[in-house]
């Protein structure tokens, strides 16, 4: 959960518990706001926050009247005005995600708590921690927060049902003679067949994931792993086995992705492309989706549909075990998201 007493220390002196008091309010009805949105806007909700907190504060337009309009619900006296406000805006919006993505999930589907917290985990990993130690010390919490609830969700949603017995048959003596025994066999079996089928979906997806791994090719490619340098076979193994998955990848699944990658010294993004040459069009061809406003979560998949590194990653240098998992974690949120592949 978060504090808002301590994340009030960001905006300096001059708080009390009245100001404190007002902001959960705030932050607690901007909890339930991003609860509603569609998956796509809570991505585009995580990739403005997280941009925002390296940048002036300052939040895109839609955003921060939504921020500025609910604390002054709360607070009459409050205005955007220039950065101190937008920081504000800022603190109180962040502080109502660490909130969101603390919660359990409610279910194992693709909804917007896992959406803004899938989308959050890819945004700030690769994020240069600010100098402002307390603002990082809000960031740190919401990447903690969201790696944790994606983790949680990605093993909890593979646990199989127990299948259940038939339920009792229940016939309505009002009812038609072949309505009832139809309605009521429906409704005894209908809880078996709904465990089976959702099992037997977990055992296709384990079973296409091992085949995948024996395989030890690229199907997106059409070449064996083996042929390509580390740091291009790190990004293409990450992204060619989040097509294996109908759900978000567990550490199962980036240790498996890992398990042939040699972390031989860091290297860069671009020194990536550059290695994939012509291979980067044809992944490309395949993120088809426009990721504009979207590049904070999906740093690398926009660099490969551009062809020029974004600026989140720009620069920047990790291990090729690293970029794998990295690229594990965006593909897999790009198919739930834009494929047909939907979470059970």
């Amino acid at each position: 959960m978060s504090s808002m007493a301590e994340y009030a220390r960001i905006l300096g002196t001059g708080v009390d518990d009245d100001w404190v008091v007002k902001r959960k309010q705030a932050a607690a009805k901007i909890t339930e706001w991003y609860r509603g949105l569609t998956t796509l806007d809570a991505l585009t909700a995580a990739s403005a926050l997280s941009s925002a907190i390296l940048e002036t504060y300052s939040l895109p337009n839609q955003l921060a009247i939504k921020g500025e309009a609910t604390i002054q619900e709360y607070a009459p006296s409050f205005l955007r005005d220039g950065e101190n406000g937008d920081l504000e805006i800022l603190v109180v919006m962040l502080s109502a995600a660490v909130d969101l993505v603390s919660e359990e999930s409610s279910n194992g589907g693709w909804n917007a708590q896992q959406a803004l917290a899938a989308g959050l985990w890819s945004a700030l990993w690769f994020q240069i921690p600010v100098t402002q130690a307390k603002l990082e010390k809000l960031r740190t919490d919401l990447l903690r927060a969201s790696r944790d609830h994606v983790l949680a969700v990605a093993n909890s949603s593979r646990s199989r049902r127990d299948v259940p017995q038939v339920g009792p048959v229940n016939i309505g003596q009002d009812s038609p003679s072949g309505q009832k025994v139809n309605t009521a066999f429906a409704k005894a079996v209908q809880p078996l067949l709904d465990a089976l089928l959702e099992n037997a979906a977990l055992d296709r997806e384990e079973l296409d994931f091992a085949w995948w791994l024996l395989s030890d090719r690229s199907d997106t490619l059409d070449r064996p792993f083996r042929q390509f340098e580390n740091g291009p076979r790190a990004v293409i193994t990450g992204f060619d086995a989040a097509l294996r998955l109908k759900k978000l990848p567990a550490d199962a699944h980036r240790h498996m992705v890992q398990r042939n990658i040699e972390d031989d010294g860091e290297m860069s993004f671009d020194e990536i492309l550059n290695a994939f040459g012509s291979d980067q069009a044809k992944i490309a061809s395949i993120v088809k989706s426009p990721l504009e406003n979207l590049t904070s979560v999906f740093p690398l998949l926009a660099s490969i549909q551009t062809g020029k590194t974004t600026k989140l990653i720009a620069g920047q240098k990790f291990g090729a075990r690293e970029w794998a998992a990295k690229s594990l974690l965006e593909n897999a949120i790009y198919q739930l998201q834009f494929s047909s592949v939907k979470m059970l």
